[in-house]
């Protein structure tokens, strides 16, 4: 989760610096909680569970799958 997050932080910091965009601090955590979503969907052969539940409990869900 915190790879996600450092991403997408750094990501919106360069549309700031390069693109003259505001930042939106809820948009940096919903796109880095769809990205560990999707990269946990797309690395593991057994993970099926859906986006909107996963989120519901995101502590769970990655104690889960966490191992």
């Amino acid at each position: 989760m915190w790879v996600a997050l450092t991403c997408h932080i750094w990501h919106h910091r360069n549309k700031m610096t390069f693109s003259n965009e505001e930042f939106d601090g809820q948009k940096v955590m919903e796109e880095a909680i769809f990205f560990c979503w999707l990269w946990l969907k797309n690395m593991e052969k057994d993970f099926e569970i859906p986006y909107h539940v996963w989120t519901s409990n995101i502590k769970v869900g990655l104690l889960c799958e966490g191992g």
